[in-house]
Protein backbone atom coordinates (compact mmCIF):
# COMPACT_ATOMS: atom_id res chain seq x y z
CA UNK A 1 0.00 0.00 0.00
CA UNK A 2 2.69 2.46 0.93
CA UNK A 3 4.76 1.68 -2.17
CA UNK A 4 1.81 2.27 -4.49
CA UNK A 5 1.08 5.65 -2.86
CA UNK A 6 4.69 6.70 -3.27
CA UNK A 7 4.67 5.85 -6.97
CA UNK A 8 1.45 7.80 -7.50
CA UNK A 9 2.81 10.84 -5.67
CA UNK A 10 6.00 10.80 -7.75
CA UNK A 11 4.10 10.70 -11.04
CA UNK A 12 1.98 13.70 -10.00
CA UNK A 13 5.14 15.78 -9.44
CA UNK A 14 6.23 15.51 -13.11
CA UNK A 15 4.26 18.71 -14.00
CA UNK A 16 5.23 21.99 -12.24
CA UNK A 17 2.75 23.46 -9.87
CA UNK A 18 0.90 26.71 -10.66
CA UNK A 19 3.11 28.51 -8.13
CA UNK A 20 6.30 27.22 -9.78
CA UNK A 21 5.01 28.35 -13.20
CA UNK A 22 4.25 31.87 -11.97
CA UNK A 23 7.66 32.05 -10.29
CA UNK A 24 9.41 31.04 -13.53
CA UNK A 25 7.49 33.64 -15.53
CA UNK A 26 8.37 36.30 -12.95
CA UNK A 27 12.07 35.40 -13.06
CA UNK A 28 12.06 35.51 -16.88
CA UNK A 29 10.33 38.91 -16.83
CA UNK A 30 12.89 40.24 -14.36
CA UNK A 31 15.67 38.94 -16.61
CA UNK A 32 14.19 40.82 -19.60
CA UNK A 33 13.81 43.95 -17.47
CA UNK A 34 17.46 43.78 -16.41
CA UNK A 35 18.54 43.38 -20.06
CA UNK A 36 16.44 46.40 -21.04
CA UNK A 37 17.92 48.53 -18.26
CA UNK A 38 21.46 47.51 -19.21
CA UNK A 39 20.78 48.30 -22.87
CA UNK A 40 19.40 51.74 -22.00
CA UNK A 41 22.39 52.49 -19.77
CA UNK A 42 24.75 51.49 -22.59
CA UNK A 43 22.93 53.81 -25.01
CA UNK A 44 23.19 56.67 -22.50
CA UNK A 45 26.91 56.07 -22.14
CA UNK A 46 27.35 55.99 -25.92
CA UNK A 47 25.35 59.22 -26.29
CA UNK A 48 27.47 60.86 -23.61
CA UNK A 49 30.65 59.79 -25.42
CA UNK A 50 29.26 61.12 -28.69
CA UNK A 51 28.33 64.40 -27.05
CA UNK A 52 31.81 64.70 -25.56
CA UNK A 53 33.36 64.08 -28.99
CA UNK A 54 31.11 66.71 -30.57
CA UNK A 55 32.08 69.21 -27.88
CA UNK A 56 35.77 68.53 -28.61
CA UNK A 57 35.17 69.13 -32.32
CA UNK A 58 33.25 72.31 -31.54
CA UNK A 59 36.06 73.64 -29.35
CA UNK A 60 38.66 72.73 -31.99
CA UNK A 61 36.65 74.52 -34.67
CA UNK A 62 36.38 77.64 -32.55
CA UNK A 63 40.12 77.61 -31.82
CA UNK A 64 40.80 77.59 -35.56
CA UNK A 65 38.39 80.41 -36.28
CA UNK A 66 35.44 78.35 -37.56
CA UNK A 67 31.94 78.95 -36.29
CA UNK A 68 30.14 75.72 -35.35
CA UNK A 69 26.65 77.08 -36.09
CA UNK A 70 24.60 75.15 -38.73
CA UNK A 71 24.88 77.81 -41.45
CA UNK A 72 28.66 77.86 -41.22
CA UNK A 73 28.80 74.08 -41.22
CA UNK A 74 26.71 74.03 -44.39
CA UNK A 75 29.05 76.57 -45.97
CA UNK A 76 32.08 74.45 -45.15
CA UNK A 77 30.34 71.32 -46.45
CA UNK A 78 29.49 73.17 -49.65
CA UNK A 79 33.13 74.10 -50.15
CA UNK A 80 34.15 70.51 -49.45
CA UNK A 81 31.61 69.16 -51.96
CA UNK A 82 32.79 71.62 -54.58
CA UNK A 83 36.39 70.56 -54.03
CA UNK A 84 35.37 66.91 -54.18
CA UNK A 85 33.50 67.51 -57.42
CA UNK A 86 36.51 69.18 -58.99
CA UNK A 87 38.75 66.32 -57.92
CA UNK A 88 36.41 63.58 -59.14
CA UNK A 89 37.72 61.43 -61.97
CA UNK A 90 40.94 63.44 -61.96
CA UNK A 91 39.14 66.53 -63.26
CA UNK A 92 38.96 70.03 -61.89
CA UNK A 93 42.66 70.52 -61.37
CA UNK A 94 43.53 70.42 -65.07
CA UNK A 95 42.18 73.85 -66.03
CA UNK A 96 40.47 76.67 -64.09
CA UNK A 97 36.88 77.81 -64.34
CA UNK A 98 36.11 80.07 -67.30
CA UNK A 99 33.90 82.27 -65.13
CA UNK A 100 35.01 83.36 -61.65
CA UNK A 101 34.10 86.17 -59.31
CA UNK A 102 36.51 88.76 -57.97
CA UNK A 103 37.12 86.55 -54.93
CA UNK A 104 38.03 83.71 -57.35
CA UNK A 105 34.92 81.68 -56.48
CA UNK A 106 33.25 79.82 -59.33
CA UNK A 107 30.31 81.13 -61.35
CA UNK A 108 28.13 78.45 -62.95
CA UNK A 109 26.95 78.95 -66.51
CA UNK A 110 24.05 76.45 -66.34
CA UNK A 111 21.89 74.39 -64.03
CA UNK A 112 21.32 70.93 -65.48
CA UNK A 113 18.68 68.47 -64.32
CA UNK A 114 19.19 64.76 -65.02
CA UNK A 115 15.82 63.14 -65.76
CA UNK A 116 14.58 59.76 -67.01
CA UNK A 117 13.78 61.39 -70.38
CA UNK A 118 17.04 63.30 -70.86
CA UNK A 119 18.63 66.51 -69.59
CA UNK A 120 17.01 69.86 -68.80
CA UNK A 121 19.24 72.94 -69.11
CA UNK A 122 18.48 76.34 -67.65
CA UNK A 123 20.52 79.51 -67.40
CA UNK A 124 21.79 80.62 -64.03
CA UNK A 125 20.93 84.07 -62.71
CA UNK A 126 24.04 86.00 -63.72
CA UNK A 127 22.84 89.26 -65.31
CA UNK A 128 26.37 90.66 -65.45
CA UNK A 129 27.27 87.80 -67.81
CA UNK A 130 24.54 88.62 -70.33
CA UNK A 131 26.85 90.14 -72.93
CA UNK A 132 29.27 87.24 -72.62
CA UNK A 133 26.45 84.75 -73.03
CA UNK A 134 25.42 86.42 -76.27
CA UNK A 135 29.00 86.38 -77.52
CA UNK A 136 29.22 82.65 -76.82
CA UNK A 137 26.32 81.98 -79.20
CA UNK A 138 24.39 79.64 -76.98
CA UNK A 139 21.26 79.74 -79.11
CA UNK A 140 21.67 76.09 -80.12
CA UNK A 141 21.15 74.98 -76.52
CA UNK A 142 17.46 74.25 -75.93
CA UNK A 143 16.48 75.53 -72.48
CA UNK A 144 13.91 74.37 -69.94
CA UNK A 145 12.86 71.15 -71.62
CA UNK A 146 14.15 67.60 -71.88
CA UNK A 147 16.73 66.98 -74.59
CA UNK A 148 18.56 63.78 -75.43
CA UNK A 149 22.19 63.13 -74.52
CA UNK A 150 23.17 63.34 -78.20
CA UNK A 151 21.38 66.67 -78.60
CA UNK A 152 23.05 68.00 -75.44
CA UNK A 153 26.52 67.06 -76.66
CA UNK A 154 25.87 68.53 -80.08
CA UNK A 155 24.45 71.80 -78.72
CA UNK A 156 27.29 72.32 -76.21
CA UNK A 157 30.19 71.25 -78.44
CA UNK A 158 31.02 74.77 -79.61
CA UNK A 159 31.03 76.01 -76.01
CA UNK A 160 33.33 73.15 -75.06
CA UNK A 161 35.71 73.94 -77.93
CA UNK A 162 35.70 77.62 -76.92
CA UNK A 163 36.71 76.68 -73.36
CA UNK A 164 39.46 74.33 -74.58
CA UNK A 165 40.94 77.07 -76.77
CA UNK A 166 41.19 79.30 -73.70
CA UNK A 167 42.43 76.52 -71.41
CA UNK A 168 39.49 76.79 -69.03
CA UNK A 169 36.26 74.91 -68.43
CA UNK A 170 32.72 76.05 -67.69
CA UNK A 171 31.15 74.81 -64.50
CA UNK A 172 27.53 73.70 -64.14
CA UNK A 173 25.33 72.73 -61.23
CA UNK A 174 23.82 69.26 -61.61
CA UNK A 175 20.49 68.12 -60.14
CA UNK A 176 19.19 64.55 -60.12
CA UNK A 177 15.55 63.74 -60.89
CA UNK A 178 16.07 60.10 -61.85
CA UNK A 179 14.43 57.39 -59.78
CA UNK A 180 16.03 55.13 -57.18
CA UNK A 181 16.04 52.22 -59.67
CA UNK A 182 17.51 54.31 -62.53
CA UNK A 183 21.14 54.37 -61.46
CA UNK A 184 22.41 53.43 -64.92
CA UNK A 185 20.41 56.29 -66.46
CA UNK A 186 21.81 58.70 -63.88
CA UNK A 187 25.37 57.58 -64.55
CA UNK A 188 24.91 57.92 -68.31
CA UNK A 189 23.43 61.42 -67.98
CA UNK A 190 26.19 62.50 -65.62
CA UNK A 191 28.92 61.19 -67.92
CA UNK A 192 27.34 63.20 -70.74
CA UNK A 193 27.55 66.40 -68.69
CA UNK A 194 31.15 65.66 -67.68
CA UNK A 195 32.13 65.32 -71.32
CA UNK A 196 31.89 69.11 -71.80
CA UNK A 197 31.71 70.64 -68.30
CA UNK A 198 33.00 70.49 -64.79
CA UNK A 199 30.17 69.93 -62.37
CA UNK A 200 28.90 70.55 -58.88
CA UNK A 201 26.34 68.04 -57.62
CA UNK A 202 23.41 69.70 -55.84
CA UNK A 203 21.37 67.59 -53.43
CA UNK A 204 20.08 70.12 -50.91
CA UNK A 205 17.68 72.01 -53.19
CA UNK A 206 15.15 71.22 -55.90
CA UNK A 207 15.69 72.05 -59.54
Amino acid sequence: MNKRRTRRDTSLNVWPSFTDLITSIFIFAMFLLILTVLHNQLMVLQNQETKQQLEKYREAAQRHGFSPDPDSVRDVLGIAREYEDRMSAGKGTEVPSCWVREDESIEYIFDINLTPKGLVVRETGLPHRGEERRALKLQNIVLNQDISEASFLSATSSLFEWSKSRKCRFFVRVFDSTGPTEKSIYQSRLKTVEAHFYKKLVSNEAF
